[in-house]
C-alpha cells in the first residue's frame, strides 16, 4: 500500500521504476472562483472540483461543496477510468497547505477507496520538470457526457467518517462521555479570531462564533514555511508539515493523545471530529491525523456555515469575550 503522505522523491523514485503506476488528480480549491476556469497545469491530470462534484439539493447545507452522493462520485471515476485498484495521487495550488488534495482524500476514502495519496507541498511539490509517464495520464472522451451512462465504480459509503448536524449535538453540544465511554473532541480549523467571533466569516451572511464545546486549531499551525527554488530560479515560500514531535504536542495541547510514552497508541477513551467553514480546510487536521494512526476521523461537512444558519443561536451558538483564548488544554 503506497503511503498516505508522499514526498517529490517518492515521485521520481516511482517514475523511475516504471513498475506500478498513479492516477494523477488535482484538486485545487479557490473560495473565489477564478476569472477562467481551472485546469490542470500537469499534462495528463484530471481535474477534481469539490465545488463541482458536490450534493447541490436544495434540502441540503448552505454549504456549496457537501459531499457528492454515491453515484456523482462514481460517475466522476468512471470519466476519468480510474477503477478500484488504481493508486490515485492528488495535489492542489494552496502552497502546500494541502487543503483541497486533503478535502479530495477525506471524499476518496468516504466512498471507499483507500488507495489515495497527498503530495506534500502540493503542486510545488512535483518534482520540477517531470511529466507525468503516458501510462499515468488521464483521458477523458471530450464526446462522452458527464452522466451519460450507469456509473459502474463500486462507490461504497463509509458514514462513520461523516458527521452532520445531530452527531454534533449529540457528542459535542451535550457534553460528557457517550455510550461508547468515550470523550469527544470537535477540532475547528478555522482562524481563532473567527472561532472568538472576534473576526467575520469569508461568506457573505454568515455570522461569526463557534459550536459551544469546539477546541480552536486553526489547520496552518500544522504548517512550517520553507524557501525553494523553483524550475523558473525563483524563490518562492512553499508550506512543509512540522516535525512529528511539534504535532504531536500541538494536538496534545488540545487533548487529543497520539502516543504515550511507550510509543503506543492511545485512542480509546477520546474520539476526535474536525470541522472548519465549509468542510475542505478541516481535512488537512484529519489527514494528518490518519497518518498518525488514527483513522477515523470524522468531518463535520457542513461546518461553520451549515451550523450558523440551522443551529438554535441563543442555545448552539458560542463568541466568547476577548480575553478568553481559543484553545483548552487538557491535563491527563
Amino acid at each position: 500500500m503506497e503511503p498516505t503522505l508522499v514526498t517529490s522523491e517518492w515521485v521520481k523514485s516511482r517514475i523511475a521504476e516504471g513498475t506500478h503506476a498513479s492516477k494523477v488528480v488535482d484538486c485545487s480549491w479557490f473560495l473565489v472562483p477564478p476569472s477562467s476556469p481551472h485546469r490542470p497545469v500537469l499534462a495528463g491530470a484530471a481535474y477534481f472540483d469539490v465545488d463541482d462534484v458536490a450534493d447541490r439539493s436544495e434540502d441540503k447545507s448552505p454549504s456549496p461543496h457537501m459531499l457528492p452522493s454515491p453515484d456523482q462520485f462514481a460517475a466522476w471515476m468512471d470519466r476519468h477510468g480510474i477503477t478500484p485498484d488504481d493508486h490515485v495521487l492528488l495535489y492542489d495550488h494552496s502552497n502546500g497547505l494541502l487543503t483541497a488534495s486533503a478535502r479530495v482524500w477525506w471524499t476518496f476514502r468516504v466512498f471507499g477507496h483507500g488507495r489515495v495519496s497527498v503530495l506534500e507541498g502540493g503542486y510545488a511539490g512535483w518534482p520540477a520538470g517531470l511529466e507525468i509517464p503516458a501510462q499515468w495520464r488521464i483521458v477523458v472522451p471530450s464526446d462522452v457526457p458527464s452522466g451519460a451512462a450507469p456509473a459502474s465504480y463500486p462507490a461504497s459509503y463509509h458514514p462513520e467518517l461523516v458527521w452532520g448536524q445531530e452527531d454534533v449535538l449529540k457528542h459535542i453540544v451535550s457534553a460528557g462521555k457517550q455510550d461508547d465511554g468515550r470523550r469527544h473532541i470537535l477540532l475547528d480549523a478555522r482562524p481563532g479570531e473567527r472561532f472568538l467571533g472576534q473576526a467575520g466569516e469569508p461568506r457573505r451572511g454568515v455570522p461569526s462564533g463557534s459550536v459551544p464545546g469546539s477546541v480552536s486549531f486553526p489547520f496552518p499551525q500544522l504548517f512550517r514555511k520553507v524557501e525553494r527554488t523553483n524550475e523558473r530560479g525563483e524563490v518562492e515560500a512553499v508550506h512543509l508539515l512540522k516535525s512529528r514531535e511539534e504535532l504531536v504536542e500541538l494536538f496534545a495541547q488540545r487533548g487529543v493523545p497520539i502516543a504515550d510514552k511507550s510509543g503506543e497508541q492511545t485512542h480509546d477513551e477520546v474520539a476526535v471530529a474536525a470541522m472548519c467553514g465549509s468542510g475542505v480546510t478541516a481535512c488537512p487536521l484529519a489527514l494528518v491525523l490518519y497518518t498518525f494512526g488514527r483513522p477515523d476521523v470524522p468531518i463535520y461537512d457542513g461546518s461553520w456555515t451549515e451550523w450558523a444558519f440551522t443551529a438554535h443561536p441563543k442555545q448552539h451558538l458560542q463568541q466568547l469575550p476577548p480575553d478568553v483564548v481559543p484553545l483548552r488544554k487538557y491535563h491527563h
